[in-house]
Parts: C-alpha cells; sequence; structure tokens
C-alpha cells in the first residue's frame, strides 16, 4: 500500500518550535539590552525627590534684604538684578515673615539703573505697625510679580545646573529605578519651575545634584 506524503508546510508542531525560537531570541535580546545599558546604583535616602503637581504658579522676587532705621521707624534696603528694576514701582506691595508671622511691605524708591550701579537699591517701608527688628537684621521680601496662573509644577533643585532643566531624571517606584527623561520648562520663581512638557502629575523626579550619574542611562535605588 503506497504511503500518503503529507506536504502541508505549517504543521502545528512547526509552527510551536518557531514561535519558541522567536520567543527565545527576544530574550537574549532583551537581556543583551539590559546587560549593555549603563547603569549607576544610588542611596535612596540621599536624594531628594520631587512630586510633581498641578497647582497656582506665581512669579516673584525674593532678593535678601538689610533692615536700617529710617525716619518713620525701621526700613530695608536690598539689591535686585539690574534686568528685574522696571518690573518694580514705588509703592508695589510684597512682605516679609518675622517670627513665622508675614508683614507687608511697599516699595519706597528704587534707585536709578546707569552704568555706575549694575544692580539697583530698592528700599522697603512696612505698611502698618512694623514688628520688632535690629539694625542689621537681614530679611528675605516676597514681591510677588503679575497675577497667579495654574500650571504643572515641580520643585527648583541643584539638577537644574548640570541638566539645563532639559532633562531629569523620573523614579520607577514599583520597579525601584529611575530612567532619563526629556522635559521642558517655562517660567521660574526662588521656588518652582513651570513644567511646560515631559512630565505629568504624581510624576517623582530627582531634583538633587546628578554628580557623575550623566554616563547612566538607568538608576538603580537602592533603599
Amino acid at each position: 500500500m503506497d504511503r500518503r506524503i503529507s506536504t502541508k508546510l505549517w504543521t502545528p508542531r512547526r509552527l510551536a518550535v518557531i514561535t519558541f525560537i522567536l520567543v527565545l531570541v527576544a530574550a537574549i535580546s532583551a537581556l543583551l539590552s539590559y546587560l549593555s545599558t549603563p547603569r549607576a546604583r544610588v542611596e535612596k535616602d540621599k536624594l531628594t525627590i520631587d512630586t510633581v503637581r498641578r497647582g497656582p504658579f506665581q512669579e516673584y522676587l525674593l532678593p535678601v534684604g538689610e533692615v536700617r532705621t529710617g525716619p518713620a521707624g525701621p526700613e530695608i534696603q536690598a539689591t535686585v538684578d539690574r534686568y528685574d528694576a522696571p518690573r518694580l514701582r514705588t509703592g508695589q506691595r510684597g512682605e516679609v515673615e518675622v517670627g513665622g508671622r508675614p508683614h507687608p511691605v511697599e516699595i519706597a524708591a528704587i534707585s536709578a539703573v546707569d552704568a555706575a550701579r549694575k544692580d539697583p537699591e530698592v528700599r522697603f517701608r512696612f505698611v502698618g505697625e512694623p514688628p520688632a527688628l535690629q539694625p542689621g537684621q537681614a530679611l528675605p521680601v516676597r514681591i510677588p510679580l503679575g497675577e497667579p496662573s495654574e500650571a504643572l509644577l515641580l520643585k527648583r533643585g541643584p539638577f537644574f545646573q548640570e541638566t539645563g532643566g532639559r532633562w531629569v531624571w523620573v523614579v520607577d517606584e514599583a520597579r525601584g529605578t529611575a530612567a532619563k527623561r526629556e522635559i521642558r520648562l517655562g517660567r521660574q520663581n526662588p521656588e518652582v519651575y513651570e513644567v511646560l512638557s515631559g512630565l505629568a502629575p504624581g510624576d517623582r523626579v530627582i531634583t538633587s545634584t546628578y554628580g557623575q550619574l550623566d554616563d547612566a542611562e538607568e538608576l538603580v535605588l537602592a533603599e
């Protein structure tokens, strides 16, 4: 009796073997990629990590002033950047914090900006009863600029000096790792940056110094 020879090419057994080979090749490729990725191991408790959030963004200046005795009581004299001076005007309000309490102040005078004086001086007087102060005492003055607006916010940190705000390390809590991600920042104040793209609310970002981590492509976060 003649034997019939099957001419079917894609038998279930052949398909299973080919599928196994493809899966094996993919696994080996993923392993080689993992092994070739530059990594750095860092201790998580030595990092500063901020959670990206949505909130009101307020532009403001924060010059540190010195308490002086004026004709009507204590005043504060501070130096501001010459490029910020055009945004200030006599009578503009600000505040200082003394003993955990805010005290309103207003600009009494602004020195002229000229070639001889790179950074102008601003003199503030207290609005209402001034707090108890000592001449020579240093106080930061918060001067709001414009109106607050809703924005995506990331705390300021040393990372900016090393990346220019072009990328950050984003933490994957589930895997215990961090990966680089390109971002774009907008306005900033002394506390936060405005995030324009690359991050979403809830993202965890390393904002402390990146040191010698630029050559790594992934961070392993040790507890």
